[in-house]
């Protein structure tokens, strides 16, 4: 119902106010300033979940301001790989999940096009689009979905786009979830998506982003066109999570998949690795 500012110079009672009621005011940028805010939640309130945000005059998103002694956002654990030429995909949540964690699905495959659209169980949201890379007659396209868990949480149904499973020959698709933990769960995404694909060649670099919000975590998802063991460098520090032998198939035509994650401390740029 509206908002008023206080300078930081006394109590709950003594402290001065700096503007009437739904007022804007110009303070300087290092001086500590206190803001009241009146809500009216309505019927619902135990239901609802509130964060303050803001963002610079120049910025393009939001960011949340910090509580005190926040945790940061960890890995929690990755399910294992499936794989499938024909019919639906179901694959595990990871092990030690709770409520509260974000669960990441990685969809990749050969599909026949580029226009992809792959159906998950309900309550499942597909974050940004498909990133996909021409490779003659046979194209790589990821899918990245997403999740807050719940309690009784199971595994989802995944339905492949049909074009991962037909052509002059059986594409194949596959499907992994990661889960990490302390996750906002109200804006789990700090920025958008960044994508970028590579001709053939012995290693890729991903592309550059960049935060908005301290200690977000930067996650990598890297997938390739060939059963390669795909392994993720430990460049600027990220942490393979999902890679290697365990996350290659040969179902259809091969690929394999990827997935890596870093902590920026202070928001800025990150050179992916």
């Amino acid at each position: 119902e509206g908002f008023r500012f206080r300078a930081d110079d006394g109590d709950e009672s003594a402290a001065t106010w700096l503007a009437l009621q739904d007022t804007d005011i110009t303070r300087g940028k290092d001086e500590n300033t206190r803001l009241r805010v009146l809500l009216d939640p309505g019927a619902s309130s135990d239901e609802k979940a509130y964060q303050l945000e803001y963002k610079k005059s120049t910025d393009t998103y939001f960011s949340k301001v910090p509580t005190a002694n926040e945790p940061t956002i960890s890995y929690v654990n990755a399910g294992a790989q499936v794989s499938a030429v024909s019919g639906t995909l179901a694959p595990a949540l990871p092990v030690g999940w709770q409520a509260g964690d974000l669960f990441l699905l990685v969809i990749a495959g050969r599909p026949t096009g580029q226009t992809i659209a792959s159906s998950v169980s309900a309550g499942w949201t597909l974050q940004g689009s498909p990133s996909s890379r021409e490779i003659g007659a046979t194209d790589l396209t990821v899918e990245l979905w997403y999740k807050v868990a719940a309690t009784g949480d199971v595994a989802p149904t995944v339905t492949p786009d049909a074009d991962y499973l037909s052509g002059s020959t059986t594409r194949g698709v596959s499907a992994e979830i990661i889960a990490f933990r302390n996750v906002d769960t109200v804006t789990p995404f700090d920025v958008a998506n960044v994508a970028s694909s590579s001709a053939s060649q012995a290693t890729s670099s991903a592309p550059a982003v960049t935060t908005v919000t301290n200690n977000a975590l930067c996650v990598s998802i890297v997938a390739t066109s060939d059963d390669n063991r795909l392994n993720l460098s430990a460049a600027n520090g990220f942490t393979l999570h999902i890679g290697g032998l365990d996350y290659d198939t040969y179902a259809g035509d091969d690929h394999a998949v990827g997935v890596a994650s870093y902590t920026k401390t202070t928001a800025g740029l990150v050179t992916m690795c």
